[in-house]
C-alpha cells in the first residue's frame, strides 16, 4: 500500500470518529479503548506486515483515542 494512502486512510477515519462519536460515555470508552489499545499494539506488534507501518498506525490509533478522551466533554450542554 502507497505510503500516503495509507496516511488519508487514518486521517479520514481519524475525522469521523472525532466528529461523528458525540455522547460523552461513547467518547470517552472510545478514547480509553483506543489509546491503550494504540499503547499496546506499539509494543507487541511487528513495526511491519507487508507494506503497512504497523507502529505508525498504533501511534495513530493512541493519538486518536487522546483525542477523543481530552475532548470527551466537547458536545455537553452548559449551563
Amino acid at each position: 500500500m502507497n505510503e500516503y494512502l495509507q496516511y488519508t486512510i487514518l486521517l479520514t477515519l481519524f475525522y469521523l470518529l472525532y466528529f461523528l462519536v458525540k455522547p460523552y460515555r461513547l467518547r470517552k470508552r472510545c478514547g480509553i479503548v483506543l489509546f491503550f489499545g494504540g499503547t499496546i499494539a506499539s509494543y507487541l506488534l511487528p513495526t511491519r506486515a507487508g507494506s503497512l507501518d504497523i507502529e505508525f498506525i498504533a501511534i495513530c490509533i493512541s493519538g486518536a483515542g487522546g483525542a477523543l478522551f481530552m475532548t470527551r466533554r466537547k458536545y455537553l450542554e452548559h449551563g
